[in-house]
């Protein structure tokens, strides 16, 4: 570690994809969050982690709705990405499924997934593991990525 930086300086300088996780709950309402921390895990089957902070409003609904759509967001869709990290989401981005999670209407790719496991490795998130059942690529675009120095970063 550089001189004079502190443990939360040099996991900010870590790069992620920029997501957001839709879910549909049992009474059939969709909704959705940003995702800072979303990573394959398993090549075969195809697995994702998706990290859920344990205090959060989606930790249970995700728990309960079984299953989920990760939407890739595209460079430039920083205000999408803010929306849904907001507590009344950005619900006007999202292309709702009759029965399906939603996607974000304008994302590069998403993927469907079937909850597998949820794993509990202490702190504050827990990760939600599911397996990928479907996804497409939407249209062109380089992913939005999550970096501090870039001017989008997770706050914790």
């Amino acid at each position: 570690m550089p001189k004079g930086e502190s443990v939360p300086d040099v996991l900010k300088k870590m790069v992620h994809g920029v997501t957001v996780v839709g879910i549909l709950d049992q009474k059939g309402k969709s909704d959705a969050f940003t995702a800072a921390w979303v990573s394959q895990v398993s090549a075969a089957p195809p697995l994702l982690a998706v990290a859920v902070r344990k205090s959060g409003r989606f930790h249970d609904a995700l728990r309960k709705a079984g299953s989920f759509t990760v939407s890739l967001l595209a460079a430039g869709q920083g205000e999408i990405a803010r929306s849904f990290g907001r507590v009344e989401g950005g619900g006007k981005a999202l292309r709702l499924r009759e029965g399906k999670p939603p996607l974000v209407a304008d994302c590069i790719a998403f993927l469907e997934c079937s909850l597998e496991s949820i794993l509990t490795p202490g702190g504050d998130h827990d990760l939600f593991v599911g397996k990928v059942t479907g996804g497409e690529t939407v249209r062109g675009g380089e992913p939005m990525l999550l970096h501090a120095e870039k001017g989008l970063a997770y706050p914790g």
